[in-house]
């Protein structure tokens, strides 16, 4: 294995590079929101990044996250959660400015499948 003991990049048996291709942002906006937001929130909020989306050369892409609790009692479509034994309870929205999208669910082994 050749595995030395020295704290220098090429000496781990395992690293992690960036992958190709990859562009370096001047600049970049993260924004947390904590509480209970009901669907109509959401809503509103998807409304608003479509519009800053929308302006010339602000961003590329926006991406959205939102996820229950681990511990909520139901979980997609109003079905029972699997509670304490996993957890995954969200879904990712991530919006282009040509108005295309990908949207990702997960959600957990003992959940039922998102709609």
């Amino acid at each position: 294995m050749d595995v030395k003991l020295e704290n220098s990049s090429n000496s781990f048996l395992s690293s992690l590079v960036c992958p190709e291709p990859n562009t370096t942002l001047s600049q970049a906006l993260r924004v947390s929101v904590c509480g209970l937001l009901l669907p109509q929130d959401i809503h509103r909020l998807i409304q608003q990044i479509r519009c800053y989306l929308e302006q010339p050369r602000l961003a590329s892409w926006v991406s959205l996250t939102v996820h229950g609790f681990a511990d909520s009692p139901v979980s997609w479509g109003g079905n029972e959660h699997g509670v304490l034994r996993g957890g995954e309870n969200f879904y990712s929205l991530l919006m282009f400015h040509d108005h295309t999208y990908h949207l990702h669910l997960a959600t957990g082994a003992h959940d039922t499948c998102p709609p």
